[in-house]
């Protein structure tokens, strides 16, 4: 459903157009996401526009991976009314995102020579030679859709996507249902630069947990180790009961995932490592239970893959139901995580960990604010928020960043509302910053029903103020 009208697309302005240039685009006054383009790309961000609807960069900020890309200029701006949870339509996203919109050039699987058939036929073969054939024919300013009309489609085999291809649903609200009857071998594998799945459904039939990103609902990742895949499209998809993570990138560099859903499969909703970097993960929406699933929106970084996830953005997401962890960041740099919501986890709301167990990186440069988490802790012994180190005296080398230490570093929490954190089988604070984290603030925060004293800092070299305990 739509969540109300799209603000018209804004015109190109240059850096220097101040809020009362007759090219300033008007918004709905409150919460927007907005999508800016730069030289570099599309950034999105969430926002809040004045009454007078009128809201720039130039008067605000520009995003924070912006900054990170070392950014300033400025081009279009396109804004809509948004709330973590909302669900928009197709024609919105593609009004926010124009590099979601219909190719000029496309295939349809059903049409000759593939001749995909509905289920309960095998359409593996047709589907990977029309994205195939697609992939001979794309180029970098002529990418190519490969259509997935009305009707349920099963397939046995990764569908692999290269590069500038797009394997989209068509029309985007009522077209087909890709459904994989081996899920072990499930995944459609972006495997290219500027490729894409959009508006898709993809169903599973997963029973159990696998760990392999064959299984995974939507694979981002080189075919060759140590390879990067850039610029990929992740948008508007639903993605349901995937043995392995429902959307999973291993080098991914500059991707946007956005207004995607992922539900009731056995691991992670939406899972960066390798190394990714310079991603968006915005808008979206993720539940799993109680006893299946993982963490819902997750940066990791593992030691033996050589370097950390970093300069990555987490906004304005929605998660319920989380059979782990929230938001988690496991070893990375740079990551953001604001404004999303998040209710009912079994173990920690946010989580910023090194972990021994799993031999990860240190988690550095992180900043939590303006979330909301409820509920957390359900069965576990985490907290609201939870911040620690296994190893503090410990360092890796990583290829971006040399060596790192495996502390827990420079922690911002801001803004963020936290309540009800549940007992669990330990802890049950609103936010516990352990020893092992060094440097950082918690601000202004609203903690509501948590075990007391709400807030507990015992890391080195941390301003504490303007907290709400209730």
């Amino acid at each position: 459903m739509s969540t109300g009208a799209a603000a018209g697309s804004g015109g190109a302005r240059g850096p220097d157009a101040g809020p009362d240039d007759a090219a300033a685009t008007r918004a709905p006054p409150g919460w927007n996401l907005v999508a800016i383009d730069t030289d570099k790309r599309t950034y999105l961000d969430y926002v809040e526009v004045p009454a007078s609807g009128v809201w720039t960069p130039e008067g605000d900020h520009l995003p924070a991976l912006a900054t990170w890309e070392k950014q300033t200029a400025h081009g279009a701006t396109r804004f809509q009314r948004f709330d973590p949870g909302n669900v928009l339509t197709p024609d919105e996203i593609m009004a926010l995102l124009p590099a979601t919109r219909r190719s000029k050039v496309s295939i349809s699987i059903t049409d000759a020579p593939y001749a995909a058939s509905p289920a309960p036929a095998d359409a593996t073969m047709a589907i990977q030679k029309a994205l195939d054939d697609a992939a001979a024919r794309a180029t970098p300013t002529s990418p190519v859709d490969v259509l997935v009309p009305a009707g349920t489609f099963d397939y046995s085999a990764v569908l692999r996507i290269g590069a500038d291809v797009r394997l989209r649903r068509f029309p985007e609200g009522t077209g087909g249902t890709l459904h994989a009857t081996n899920p072990a071998s499930g995944a459609a594998h972006l495997a290219g630069d500027r490729s894409g799945v959009l508006f898709l459904a993809l169903t599973y039939t997963a029973t159990s947990r696998a760990v392999t990103p064959q299984a995974s609902g939507i694979w981002v990742g080189s075919d060759s180790k140590g390879g990067f895949v850039h610029d990929v499209v992740v948008v508007g998809n639903e993605i349901a009961g995937p043995a392995s993570a429902h959307v999973f990138a291993i080098a991914e560099e500059g991707g946007v995932w956005a207004f995607n859903f992922a539900h009731d499969g056995y691991a992670d909703t939406f899972h960066h490592t390798g190394g990714s970097r310079y991603c968006q993960v915005v808008g979206n929406r993720a539940q799993t239970t109680a006893t299946r699933g993982d963490d819902l929106y997750a940066f990791v970084s593992y030691q033996d893959d050589g370097d950390v996830v970093h300069h990555c953005a987490c906004i304005a997401n929605w998660g319920r139901d989380g059979a782990a962890r929230g938001l988690s960041v496991v070893g990375g740099g740079f990551i953001l995580l604001d404004h999303n919501e998040v209710d009912r986890t079994q173990w920690a709301g946010v989580y910023l960990a090194q972990e021994n167990s799993y031999r990860t990186y240190g988690v550095f440069d992180v900043t939590v604010s303006r979330n909301t988490i409820a509920r957390a802790n359900q069965q576990g012994s985490h907290d609201g928020l939870l911040a620690y180190a296994d190893a503090p005296t410990e360092s890796h080398d990583a290829t971006s960043f040399g060596s790192v230490s495996s502390q827990v570093r420079r922690v911002f929490v801001r803004d963020n509302t936290i309540s009800d954190t549940a007992p669990g089988v330990g802890n049950g604070y609103g936010i516990e910053i352990r020893s092992s984290v060094d440097t950082g603030e918690v601000t202004n925060n609203v903690l509501t029903g948590n075990k007391a004293p709400g807030v507990v800092v015992d890391g080195t070299h941390f301003t504490t103020s303007g907290n709400q305990v209730r």
